[in-house]
């Protein structure tokens, strides 16, 4: 099956990252990423669309949930995209602080959606970055998780002339946080 043919398969399953995953592998892709952080896993929808970039630049994805997400792994393999996946079972905020590895280009934030989580999320993941990364972060317009899009505004107000923020248009809103002004 063609990339294209996986992410239509991927967009089709009506979850709610399925908004998005077109979009986050054209980020990735466009980034030319060689080293992503995915923080939240479940069902692994971001996750495949994720590692079918990985796998077509040759990169790596390392994926972070405070659950097994034994149905996302069982998925990932049987896709065929282990060998670009490191999978670890911990809470976000422990694997940013103890990132060892040498920077990484694209960290994609779906987690706990709350105000503090997602601010923390940011503050640790932004250490991490190359300065042309990007951090994209998933319900940055769903109603549901407020948190997530004042967390973001809050992010912003450390250093507004370094961060810039840019909604990519998807239904649960898919936002991307670059250096420079958007």
């Amino acid at each position: 099956m063609s990339t294209r043919e996986y992410l239509r398969t991927l967009a089709s399953l009506g979850a709610d990252t399925s908004d998005c995953v077109e979009r986050l592998y054209r980020e990735a892709v466009d980034l030319q990423v060689e080293r992503m952080i995915e923080l939240g896993v479940r069902q692994g929808i971001s996750t495949r669309a994720l590692l079918l970039a990985a796998r077509d630049l040759n990169a790596h994805l390392w994926s972070v949930d405070v659950d097994p997400c034994l149905e996302a792994r069982q998925l990932v393999g049987a896709w065929g995209l282990g060998l670009w996946w490191s999978f670890t079972q911990r809470d976000s905020r422990e694997f940013l602080r103890s990132w060892a590895g040498a920077p990484v280009d694209l960290v994609f934030i779906d987690s706990g959606h709350s105000y503090e989580l997602t601010l923390d999320e940011l503050r640790l993941s932004s250490r991490l970055l190359w300065p042309w990364g990007a951090i994209l972060l998933h319900d940055t317009q769903d109603p549901n998780w407020p948190g997530v899009i004042q967390a973001v505004q809050e992010f912003l107000k450390l250093d507004p002339n370094r961060y810039g923020f840019q909604e990519l248009g998807t239904r649960h809103g898919l936002g991307k946080i670059s250096l420079g002004r958007g």
